[in-house]
């Protein structure tokens, strides 16, 4: 009877550390079929399901850092994650600014056009062509919550 309930408790407590792996995962939808989906710390995408498919296609890959988004548009800051790993890369970013290598994106929701910007300078002039609302202001995806 011992080695039984041994067995319920190791495999009770084995189910629970499983079971926390995902914790920190969600999907926010956006507009038009457009979501963020979080899979893990880096693994931040924006993907676009098409007619309620449960498959989506990642429009803008990882790791997205901050988004806004509105009817018309959706915003959005993302990290380069593969520049941000290299050493070479580490060890200049930390004596220049402290700050990951980064680019930006504009997408069109309507006809689904992406206006990547590589500076944040050509991102807010091509947002002022688009004429985005000023209200869209980028938030950190750490500050969203997801509806449930």
């Amino acid at each position: 009877m011992k080695q039984f309930f041994k067995i319920m408790i190791i495999t009770l407590i084995s189910l629970l550390f499983y079971g926390c792996a995902g914790l920190g995962d969600f999907e926010i939808k956006l507009s038009k079929g457009y979501v963020l989906s979080r899979s893990s710390a880096n693994m931040v995408t924006i993907n676009k399901k098409e007619d309620g498919n449960s498959l989506s296609q990642t429009i803008i890959p990882e790791k997205v850092d901050k988004v806004s988004w509105n009817d018309k548009y959706i915003l959005v800051k993302r990290i380069n994650v593969e520049k941000e790993n290299t050493s070479s890369n580490k060890k200049n970013r930390d004596k220049a600014s402290h700050e990951p290598e980064s680019d930006y994106w504009i997408i069109k929701v309507d006809n689904g056009n992406l206006y990547p910007s590589p500076t944040y300078e050509e991102f807010l002039e091509k947002r002022k062509e688009l004429c985005v609302p000023n209200n869209l202001k980028l938030k950190k995806v750490s500050e969203l919550k997801p509806v449930k």
